[in-house]
Formats: structure tokens, sequence, C-alpha cells
């Protein structure tokens, strides 16, 4: 048998006034482990499975029923860490035959017992003059309704409190809501959980949750609420260190693709100079420092050991000729190694020999005839065959 497993309103109202006509102590206040305003009567929810319900407030007490976990009920007084019970309507008890004549108790403190020995837990005391209803008699005892006022009993441990009596139905109307805003929010998550992880929006699922907490915190799906809070924001901190490594390594990639354009610039550019390749190489290391365990810092550490040995190659080159002296053809002639070049001289095959420019002696008046010039290296450029050519800086013209 069970205490109570659903209860509807005239079942409630009616438990609520039995309750109150014969038993009025009951609703007094009562000191209790709970909060300072808990009265008896309260809802209560068991909590476990197959909680045993006995006779007293005792582990050794008889076992009168059991209760399976989630079963609502009653609690009508505590009593040394035992919830005490409204016992069920059919509930039977015991009393010495001897004891009572005509269905009246004949002595003060007569113990009522759970069963028909003097080893059987005790139950309550019926007082002389009380009237009893014998059901039937076994030797010396006689078996009689439950007396009005004598409960049961359950572990406290094992009981959850849910509300007032009064306020129980309110109470089902909140744990429905709860219940369905859970199952808006686990709906929420499961859509949520879908997507991208950068498209997830974590701050509206921990608020679905929050919204539980605050309207219900002491419901199961408060604490279920808190543990997928604390998973979404565990989440979203993995998202978002996600996210901001993806931007970095973006910008990384940027940087290193913005270096590799201006190392090609210099690569196959007509001219040669050497600051060139250092600002090439400041981007690379700029890189190294900056990001030194990214892939990008790996490939500029090859970039900046292969731009030195170029540099040096065309260094080498530069140094072995720095001062030139040539005899050809005076011409019109740029080159897009420096904007300062506006001559070329050639030779008698038309190749170019160098590119010429003076900041002191106007070269319009040799064009087209036949000079010796000297002077120094300034830069150099690559013709179509990959031949360096020279752009010096005149130091000396002569016509032949």
């Amino acid at each position: 048998m069970k205490l109570c497993t659903k209860i509807n309103s005239s079942v409630l109202l009616c438990m609520i006034l039995l309750i109150s006509f014969v038993l009025p102590d009951l609703s007094l206040y009562a000191q209790t482990d709970r909060s300072l305003d808990t009265y008896f009567p309260y809802m209560g929810r068991v909590k476990g499975k197959r909680i045993n319900v006995r006779a007293s407030a005792r582990i050794g007490a008889e076992v009168m029923q059991q209760l399976e976990s989630g079963t609502d009920i009653v609690v009508i007084g505590e009593e040394s860490g035992w919830c005490r019970l409204n016992p069920p309507k059919d509930a039977t008890a015991w009393v010495y035959s001897s004891l009572a004549t005509d269905d009246i108790i004949v002595k003060d403190n007569v113990n009522i017992r759970a069963g028909a020995t003097l080893s059987s837990s005790v139950l309550g005391k019926l007082h002389e003059g009380d009237s009893i209803v014998v059901i039937k008699e076994f030797e010396e005892w006689s078996q009689i309704e439950m007396p009005m006022g004598m409960g049961y009993y359950i572990h406290k441990d094992y009981v959850k409190y849910l509300s007032p009596l009064e306020e129980y139905e309110f109470f089902l109307e909140k744990e429905i809501k709860t219940k369905k805003l859970y199952r808006e929010a686990e709906d929420y998550r499961r859509e949520e959980l879908r997507k991208r992880y950068f498209n997830v929006n974590y701050d509206e699922l921990i608020r679905k949750y929050q919204k539980i907490i605050d309207f219900y915190p002491d419901a199961l799906q408060a604490e279920k609420s808190l543990k997928r809070i604390a998973d979404a924001q565990e989440k979203k901190k993995i998202a978002q260190t996600r996210i901001k490594s993806q931007k970095l390594n973006r910008k990384i990639i940027q940087k290193y693709e913005e270096a590799e354009e201006a190392r090609r610039k210099i690569i196959y550019a007509d001219s040669f100079d050497p600051a060139d390749y250092d600002n090439v190489m400041a981007m690379y290391k700029k890189i190294i420092k900056d990001h030194p365990d990214s892939r990008a810092a790996k490939e500029s550490l090859k970039r900046v050991s292969k731009l030195k040995s170029q540099k040096e190659k065309k260094m080498k080159e530069w140094n072995s000729q720095s001062n030139f002296s040539f005899k050809g053809t005076l011409e019109k002639g740029t080159t897009t190694a420096t904007e300062k070049a506006t001559h070329k001289i050639v030779d008698q095959y038309g190749e170019v020999l160098a590119f010429i420019y003076s900041n002191n002696v106007d070269l319009r008046a040799y064009e087209e005839r036949f000079v010796t010039v000297d002077g120094t290296k300034y830069t150099s450029t690559e013709n179509t065959s990959g031949k360096l050519i020279p752009v010096i800086k005149l130091k000396k013209i002569s016509l032949d």
C-alpha cells in the first residue's frame, strides 16, 4: 500500500479539513531543522528507492509499507529525525483485549501496537474513555481501526520538503512550469549545439537555464540547470579561445603573406639594394618574435636564412663591380631600378652596358654620340636573360 502518489484537489481539501479538525495542534509552529517558517502539515517527496515506512521513529520498528522515489506524502510532524505521516485509511492497529470493554478503553496510557505481540512497536497511546472500532479478535488481542492522530514514520533523510499542504496545488503548477521551461531549454540546447561552435549563442543558452534556477531554485531541474550552465560556460570559453586563436592565425598569416610579397619583389627586382633585404628580413623577424610558436615563425626562420645568403651573394657581386668604365653610344633610356637613371650606354650591337644618371652633367648633349663614361655603381638591374646591368652615378664623361 502507498500513502499517496497523486493528490487531486478534492482529496487535498479533505485532508486539510480532516487534519485541521482532528489535529488542531499540528497546524501550530514547530521547531525543526528546516527554515523557521516551517509548519505542519506539509507536503514532502520521497527520495530513494523502496524507502521503508515504519511503525515508530526507530530503525528497528516494523516496516508497515515501502514507498518509491517521487511519491508525494503528507508530513504531520517530526520526531527525533523522523517524519510522521498519516497512515492509509485502511490501516489497523492492535490493543490488548482486556484493556477495552464494549469498544471503550478502560485504562489510561494504553499502548496501541503495530502487531498482536508485546514486542510490536507502539504506535501511540489511548486513555480511559476513548472509543475504538474493533475489527476482529485474535487470542488476547483486538485488531482495531487506526485511531486518528497516530502516524507512521519515515526517516527525514529520505524526504524532500515541497510546500505547505495548502500550497500544494500551487507547487504542482510551479513544478509543471519548471519542467516545461527545462524542456524548452533542452530543445534549444540541442539545436544550438548542432551549429558550428562560433555560431552557438551560449549567452542565450545560459540565460534559459538561469531562468529555471531563478524561478524554482529547489527543483531537480534547477540542479540539472546548474550543470548545463557550467557546461555551456566551459564550451563558451573553449569557443572563445578557438575564435581568438583563429583570428590570431589569420593575422599571422596576413603578416607572413605581406612579407612573402615583399620578398618576391626584391628577389625578382631589376635592381639590388641591401636595405631592401634588411627590411624584408625585419618583417620575418617580427613574426618570429611576436609569434614564436606559430608555423609562420618556423617558415620565417627559413626565409631569413635564405635571404641572408642571397644578400651576401648580391653584395659580393656588387662589391666586385663598384667602379665602372664603359665605351659606347649614349642613348635615352630608363630602368625600373631607379627613377634617377635617364640614359643608357650601349655597345655596337645595341646591348645595354649600363644605365647612367648624373646630377651635374646634362647628358642630353651627348645623346647618340660615342663616349667614354666613368662612374660608381648605384644599383643594378637584370635584363631579360637574367644578366645584372649596373646603374652608375656618373663621375666623368668624354667624347672619343
